[in-house]
């Protein structure tokens, strides 16, 4: 036999669905405008200045600084603001091959795994290179190959630490010239950044727009069964 819904029974299932349609619709909303906060990840070998570049983007003494290499042993983290737009920067231990499993080196061993997990995980890399270090070239190739074999979606920024060293030679974009005692090159860094972070932010808005877009346009579709329920509570009599 044939069972038919009860007519209260049938309104209030045909609510439920606006109800759900109403909801998708304002989440739709919401998500297409919100940006997450982008990380900023500073990477290079121990000892090229990464912890003082870190302190002044960040604006105060975050991290820690000395001229022993291997210092920085933490991921140490700060949010900031580059011309308004928010971000977390992001200090990492210096990059080096830890070649003994000895107990002694299980702390080194262990930051090295955050620090290359926090590099994975960036939005904007920025490779320090010591610019008054006689292996300046072979450490620049060995940032480089490090820079292609992790995540392809970041933009990597290529910055010459040290700059202010006597006897140091400029540098040829893509690299930019900085010093942290003399403030060379630490706005021109700063604006790179900003313009790395409006990338990312144009591709993901235009990318979640043009999806959100397709889903409202289905959602304005729907939205017709609201009117559909109210012309049936009225026709069944159910209204109030």
């Amino acid at each position: 036999d044939i069972q038919f819904i009860d007519d209260h029974v049938l309104t209030e299932r045909l609510n439920q669905i606006v109800a759900a349609v109403e909801s998708t619709r304002k989440q739709l909303s919401v998500r297409s405008r919100d940006k997450s906060e982008r990380v900023v990840t500073l990477r290079g070998l121990p000892n090229t200045g990464k912890s003082r570049l870190f302190n002044t983007l960040a604006g105060r003494q975050a991290a820690i600084v000395a001229d022993i290499a291997g210092t920085t042993r933490d991921v140490v983290t700060v949010p900031v603001q580059f011309e308004g737009l928010e971000a977390v920067l992001v200090d990492t231990a210096g990059m080096e091959a830890i070649e003994t499993s000895s107990p002694e080196h299980a702390i080194s061993r262990q930051a090295q795994i955050q620090a290359d997990r926090a590099g994975q995980h960036a939005d904007v890399r920025l490779w320090c290179v010591d610019r008054s270090s006689a292996s300046w070239e072979e450490t620049v190739a060995v940032m480089q190959h490090q820079a292609g074999r992790r995540r392809r979606s970041a933009i990597d920024l290529w910055v010459a630490t040290k700059c202010d060293i006597a006897g140091t030679d400029g540098v040829e974009p893509p690299w930019i010239a900085t010093s942290c005692e003399t403030g060379i090159g630490i706005d021109s860094l700063r604006k790179e950044i900003v313009i790395a972070l409006d990338r990312l932010n144009a591709t993901d808005s235009n990318s979640v727009a043009a999806t959100a877009a397709r889903c409202m346009g289905s959602l304005r579709s729907a939205e017709s069964v609201g009117v559909f329920v109210q012309r049936v509570t009225d026709v069944l009599g159910l209204t109030g």
